[in-house]
């Protein structure tokens, strides 16, 4: 799947914005993801620069934060 996110770029309108999940008790979260994405403008090469960024929101008042970083080549 992360492989797939930085393949799709900004211009990907396929991106999953809201993910539910039902706990084993019954409880349903639901996710919400936001994506941001960084320039790659000047990209040297042997530079790893910060790609790609998503965020996963939940009910339960959970926040988690990822990066895709790219290695020039």
């Amino acid at each position: 799947m992360l492989r797939s996110l930085g393949l799709l770029g900004p211009t990907g309108n396929m991106l999953p914005v809201k993910v539910v999940t039902t706990l084993t008790n019954g409880e349903k979260v639901t996710g919400n993801l936001s994506y941001t994405y960084h320039s790659l403008d000047n990209w040297q090469r042997g530079e790893e620069i910060d790609g790609m960024e998503f965020t996963l929101r939940n009910n339960l008042v959970s926040e988690y934060r990822y990066v895709l970083t790219y290695l020039g080549i």
